[in-house]
């Protein structure tokens, strides 16, 4: 009989778990346990003992069924070296970015980690240790409050509302809502929530949790989202800003960062265009509202050029001219702030002195004058 995939490994660690402590175990056990039919539960138990081998047998007398081999255990999963690869980064990734937020998740990373090391180090290539020789690392990181993000993870786990005091990164207003949490996004290293706000009539909007001053669980259910909406939702637009409306951004790249830029991957939907020199890269992409966008093409330097949308164009001008402004009046600062020189004798002033031999002083006067 062919298992059913991942609920069917569900399934078997949960029953050999339960029987190795030496619970009671039956079909309708098992059925309650995973909002199964028995007969189900039933033919799960028989492809484990027949297609796995597992040493099942049903105790008649205690009513439940037992393992005969207390030691057996499911079969490893093959690894393959792409696999290990995978796991070492995703565990150096996820202990960074939940290290100052949510220890919890920090040191079940770990603890997952150290159950599976021997069998990674055993596949490893040439038995190196990929946890060592393989890590990620963040350019920059948004410090949550440890106590917010795993409020936020039992909202999502839960299906509860959360209310939120929330102060805006942008304007730094702090306003107080009532939101229907539906994602946890990691984007550009900082955590934001994807939420349905009852502020805003529902409407869908992001929160950097970085600048959620208090979080509070609520009893209320939270509807449970469509997943795969929320998802296009998520890539619609380039950023986790949300709010603005859909437009295409179009920037020009010279040398020599347009090299090193379509090497990277800003967006799923992004075009890139060489033009004819083969050194200036176009790129096309979508975006949703215009803070982020503007950060990103400032972060080029003189190297980006916007050819579309207007309302780009136009903030990044105001941008850049409202920190030349700033530069100039900074050096403006320096310089008088600067010490003064000392002013130089005026030429005939030094014409006198040389015409009148060396100076000297009281000591040297008194005892060139004295009586013999």
């Amino acid at each position: 009989m062919a298992s059913d995939g991942r609920l069917f490994w569900m399934r078997a660690w949960w029953l050999v778990e339960e029987l190795r402590r030496g619970s009671t175990v039956t079909a309708r056990a098992l059925a309650d346990r995973f909002e199964l039919s028995v007969p189900t539960a039933r033919r799960a138990i028989a492809a484990l003992r027949d297609d796995f081998h597992a040493p099942l047998v049903f105790d008649a007398a205690q009513g439940s069924w037992k393992l005969t081999d207390p030691c057996f255990d499911l079969p490893r999963l093959p690894l393959s070296a792409e696999e290990v690869a995978a796991l070492a980064l995703a565990r150096s990734l996820l202990g960074q970015i939940s290290a100052a937020a949510a220890p919890v998740l920090a040191r079940a990373i770990e603890d997952f980690w150290s159950k599976v090391e021997a069998e990674v180090l055993a596949r490893s290539p040439a038995g190196s240790d990929l946890g060592r020789v393989l890590s990620a690392m963040l350019p920059s990181l948004s410090q949550v409050r440890g106590e917010t993000l795993e409020t936020v993870l039992r909202a999502l786990a839960l299906r509860r509302c959360l209310r939120l005091c929330y102060r805006s990164p942008w304007s730094g207003e702090r306003t107080e809502r009532v939101v229907e949490p539906r994602h946890l996004l990691f984007h550009d290293g900082t955590y934001y929530l994807a939420t349905r706000c009852r502020l805003r009539q529902g409407e869908p909007r992001n929160f950097n949790l970085a600048a959620v001053e208090g979080v509070e669980l609520l009893a209320e259910p939270a509807p449970e989202p469509c997943h795969e909406h929320v998802e296009r939702e998520l890539v619609a637009g380039w950023g986790a800003f949300r709010g603005g409306k859909l437009a295409t951004a179009a920037i020009r790249i010279e040398p020599p960062l347009s090299r090193l830029v379509a090497t990277q991957l800003w967006h799923p939907g992004q075009q890139d265009r060489w033009e004819p020199d083969g050194e200036v890269l176009v790129r096309r992409l979508p975006v949703l509202g215009l803070p982020e966008i503007v950060r990103r093409v400032l972060s080029l330097g003189a190297s980006a050029t916007v050819i579309e949308p207007p309302e780009l164009a136009k903030a990044v001008r105001a941008e850049v001219g409202r920190m030349a402004a700033k530069l100039a009046r900074g050096a403006a600062v320096e310089v008088r702030g600067r010490p003064k020189r000392a002013r130089s004798a005026a030429p005939e002033v030094l014409t006198r002195r040389a015409r009148a031999g060396p100076q000297r002083g009281p000591d040297e006067a008194s005892e060139t004058c004295s009586p013999r």
